[in-house]
């Protein structure tokens, strides 16, 4: 049973300093969310994750596959039917590097997403795969989706992550893939080095930063066994002068993992100043007081002679990864969900990262709450993200980053079920509902900008 409590998220108006959500009761939400009808319920796009989640407990990959043997599972490029010949030519030098020498020639392949495919599952039909199974010559493991969310919609990454290892990559500018794939392979070639070093960036200047240190970073520090020595910037340390020095370092490695707690910066639906702005990291600064530009790090703040070669970048706030064009968690039932932008965007400062270098991208597509790292009781649970931080023992990024795809599975599934409850007029506290749909959401925001086949190597640190 979910305790009712006060829910607060995070994220700050870059602007003003103000929360752009006013906390709420947890089980406000769950009267909101509560379907009027049972055919007013989400139960429709639930479906396939349910399905999906079979793979878990049941279906697993084909004799002698092996999840983290990309060799074994194969990898595919995803272009839109529509993308530019010059970003598909980009993109294929990274293809052709994964297919060479593999025995299973047909498992590397390119894939197209059709621009009439409405979502995941009328993609999965019309390559005649069905949810939960593994065909590999038809759909290998590793999927990279490029081009714009515009087109192929978070959802659809999002919902195909239930069952494979998927990554994203956008880029404004055509010319940052051939960037991107050349550092990339720079860095698997041995010619990249980053430092043996995570670092933990962690403002702490009001209640949900607090949270963040307190019941996120500290219990990852506190049971940390991974082979890879951890620093901690905190607190008045973690300014934007320390943050740039971090993404910009002067000549010197990069670390292997750079993870931040923060806010992130939310704008208006005001384009362009909300697209070029959003999931901006908010340093360290005055409680109470708006952040000034001299508190945000924004992507005109990565200079464009910069290099984070080999970096991956682990951002918990708002919008780090982008934004979609309409709210998922805050929303009425039987009532359009509130418009958040013009349209659905990549974050810009983790583009910036990944043309400079940087080899992967993980951030939140929509705002971050605190159920992602603890339980119904308000109590500090971080097993989700210590699984997804098994990528600094080798595991590929996107196998790493599936431990929130997994959650996304399970609360989808314990959704459903609560669903079919209430159609036969079981009962749910609206607390358990409010808990279940906010943990739901939450998990299926997090978002792989990259390759989801890098591994951090070992033999790269120094």
């Amino acid at each position: 049973m979910a305790r009712d409590r006060l829910i607060e998220t995070n994220g700050l108006d870059g602007d003003t300093g103000a929360s752009p959500v006013a906390p709420f009761m947890l089980s406000e939400l769950g009267r909101k969310t509560r379907p009027h009808r049972i055919i007013d319920s989400p139960r429709a796009m639930l479906g396939l994750i349910a399905k999906s989640h079979e793979r878990h407990f049941g279906p697993a990959l084909p004799d002698g596959a092996r999840a983290d043997d990309v060799a074994s599972v194969g990898w595919a490029l995803v272009f839109h039917e529509d993308e530019s010949e010059p970003v598909r030519n980009a993109m294929r030098e990274l293809l052709s590097r994964r297919r060479h020498g593999m025995e299973k020639q047909d498992f590397f392949r390119e894939l197209i997403y059709p621009r009439d495919c409405p979502d995941a599952p009328a993609w999965l039909d019309r390559l005649h795969v069905r949810p939960g199974e593994f065909e590999l010559e038809k759909i290998p493991y590793y999927l990279l989706f490029v081009g714009s969310p515009e087109r192929i919609p978070f959802e659809v990454t999002r919902d195909l992550a239930a069952d494979y290892c998927v990554g994203r990559l956008f880029f404004e500018d055509e010319g940052e893939y051939q960037k991107y794939v050349q550092n990339l392979l720079a860095y698997e070639q041995g010619d990249v080095h980053t430092r043996r070093e995570v670092v933990f960036f962690n403002p702490v200047h009001d209640d949900m930063t607090r949270l963040i240190a307190n019941d996120l970073i500290d219990p990852l520090l506190a049971s940390w066994t991974f082979p890879v020595p951890h620093k901690l910037v905190r607190a008045k340390n973690a300014t934007k002068e320390a943050l740039r020095k971090l993404l910009a370092p002067a000549g010197a490695p990069s670390p292997a993992l750079l993870f931040i707690g923060a806010h992130g910066a939310v704008y208006p639906n005001q384009p362009p100043y909300q697209i070029d702005r959003q999931g901006a990291v908010v340093c360290q600064r005055r409680e109470g007081e708006a952040p000034s530009s001299d508190a945000i790090v924004t992507a005109g703040d990565i200079d464009a002679d910069s290099s984070v070669r080999g970096l991956v970048t682990f951002s918990f706030s708002c919008f780090s990864g982008g934004t979609p064009s309409h709210e998922s968690c805050l929303r009425e039932s039987g009532q359009l969900p509130p418009r958040l932008a013009p349209r659905p965007f990549i974050a810009k400062l983790p583009q910036a990262l990944l043309g400079r270098g940087a080899l992967a991208a993980v951030g939140q597509v929509d705002r971050a709450w605190s159920c992602s790292f603890q339980d119904g009781e308000g109590h500090s649970h971080v097993e989700t993200f210590r699984r997804a931080l098994e990528m600094l023992k080798g595991k590929p990024l996107g196998l790493a980053v599936n431990a929130f795809s997994g959650r996304y599975a399970t609360k989808s599934t314990h959704l459903a079920t609560v669903l079919d409850r209430l159609g036969v007029g079981l009962a749910i506290s609206n607390e358990d509902l409010g808990l279940l749909w906010l943990e739901r959401n939450d998990a299926g925001a997090t978002l792989l900008l990259g390759d989801p086949a890098v591994r951090l190597r070992a033999e790269s640190f120094v």
